[in-house]
C-alpha cells in the first residue's frame, strides 16, 4: 500500500477514526504522521497531539507521541513567517525530514492533516501541501448534511488538484440515511469523478463523551463518583426548571449529564432518582450533605465549577468524544466499522 493522506471536508469529520480503522485492519507495519498538531496537550515538561498518543499506543509505534506531531504552535509559526518568509522553506524540510525517519522500515505510513484539508496552508502544511511534499495518496473524510457533503468534497478535490495531487477518493461518515446518501450523494459524487470507498454509519458509542472528559475540559472539582469517570455522556440536560416539569424529561433520557445551580438541592436529588452519568453544579455553591451521600452510593461523578448554568453549558457545547486506547470497545468497533463499509482494497493498490 502507497502512504496515504486522510484529511476532510469539516473538523470533527472523523479522520481519526478511519486511519485508525484502516490501520488496524491491513497487514504490515504501519506508521503514523501528523504534521500539524490541532489537539494539543501540554503535561508537565512536554507538548504532544493526542491522535499521535492514540496511534502509538494502539499500534505500538516506537515513536514517542511528541516526535509524531512535529509542528505544535500554529499560531507561533505564522509570527515567524511574517519575520522570515524564509521560515517556509525550512518546514518543508523538517517535514520531508521527519516524514523519512518515520518511514523507515514501515510498509506504509498514515498522515493526517489538521482539522481540514486547507487548515496550515499559510505555513505550507495544508493537505495539498503534505501530499504533494511527501508524494502521498490522499482520501477525504466528509461529514454532514448532503449538499454540505456535496459541495465541499468537490471543494477539497479542487483544492488538492490546485497543488497536482489526485483525490483518491472519499469516505462518507456517521451517516444515518444511507439511502438518501447512495441514491443523490454518490451518483452526484461519481459524476463528477469522485469515487465513494465507502459509507460509514453513525456510531453513538463514538460520538458520546465520558465524564472525565468533562472533568478535565471544565477544570472541575470532582467531589465524587471517582469510580463513575467513564460513564458515557449522550445528552445534556439544563435543570433550570422546577423539578415536576423536568421529571418526566429525565426519565425519558439515559446517560445524561445534568448541569444546574449547585443551590437546586430539588434538582440533583430528583436527577439522581434517574438514569443520570453525572451532576455538573454551577456558581461554586457546594451541595448538601444529602447529595454526595446518594451520589456517592450510586457511584455517580458531581463536580462542581464557579461559573454560572448558562455559562458552564455553553462550554460543555464545546467538548467533543474523544478515542481513547484504553476504550477497547472503541477501538473494536471503529475496526468492525471500517472492514465493513469501506473497500480497503481500492487503498491497498499502488
Amino acid at each position: 500500500m502507497k502512504n496515504l493522506l486522510i484529511s476532510s471536508t469539516k473538523k470533527n469529520a472523523g479522520k481519526t477514526a478511519l486511519g485508525l480503522g484502516i490501520c488496524l485492519n491491513l497487514e504490515g507495519k504501519k506508521g503514523y504522521f501528523k504534521p500539524l498538531s490541532d489537539k494539543i496537550v501540554v503535561k508537565e515538561d512536554r507538548i504532544y497531539d493526542e491522535d499521535s498518543k492514540l496511534f502509538r499506543t494502539v499500534l505500538e509505534l516506537r515513536e514517542k507521541e511528541e516526535e509524531i506531531s512535529i509542528f505544535h504552535d500554529y499560531a507561533g509559526i505564522l509570527r515567524e513567517i511574517s519575520r522570515d518568509p524564509d521560515k517556509k522553506e525550512s518546514i518543508k524540510k523538517e517535514l520531508k525530514k521527519r516524514f523519512e525517519e518515520i518511514r523507515r522500515d514501515r510498509e506504509f505510513v498514515i498522515v493526517e492533516s489538521a482539522q481540514n484539508a486547507s487548515y496550515g496552508l499559510y505555513a505550507g502544511l495544508s493537505a495539498g501541501d503534505i501530499a504533494k511534499e511527501l508524494n502521498l495518496r490522499s482520501i477525504i473524510v466528509a461529514e454532514g448534511d448532503i449538499e454540505n457533503i456535496i459541495d465541499k468534497t468537490v471543494m477539497c478535490r479542487y483544492f488538492l488538484n490546485s497543488f497536482g495531487v489526485n483525490l483518491d477518493g472519499v469516505v462518507i461518515n456517521k451517516v444515518k440515511n444511507r439511502k438518501e446518501i447512495e441514491d443523490i450523494v454518490v451518483p452526484e459524487l461519481k459524476n463528477r469523478g469522485i469515487d465513494v470507498l465507502g459509507i460509514l454509519p453513525y456510531e453513538k458509542i463514538l460520538s458520546g463523551i465520558i465524564v472525565e472528559d468533562v472533568v478535565d475540559i471544565l477544570g472541575a472539582n470532582l467531589l465524587t463518583g471517582e469510580k463513575g469517570l467513564e460513564r458515557r455522556i449522550d445528552k445534556v440536560f439544563i435543570g433550570a426548571m422546577s423539578t415536576e416539569s423536568a421529571l418526566s424529561y429525565l426519565r425519558r433520557y439515559a446517560n445524561k449529564a445534568i448541569i444546574t445551580g449547585g443551590d437546586r438541592v430539588d434538582m440533583q436529588l430528583t436527577a439522581l432518582e434517574t438514569s443520570t452519568s453525572c451532576l455538573i453544579l454551577t456558581g461554586g455553591i457546594y451541595p448538601g450533605p444529602q447529595v454526595i451521600a446518594k451520589a456517592e452510593k450510586l457511584n455517580i461523578p458531581v463536580m462542581l465549577v464557579s461559573e454560572d448554568t448558562f455559562s458552564a453549558s455553553k462550554r460543555f457545547e464545546n467538548i467533543t468524544a474523544k478515542i481513547e486506547a484504553k476504550d477497547r470497545k472503541k477501538i473494536e468497533t471503529i475496526k468492525k466499522m471500517v472492514k465493513e463499509n469501506v473497500d480497503l482494497s481500492k487503498l491497498e493498490g499502488e
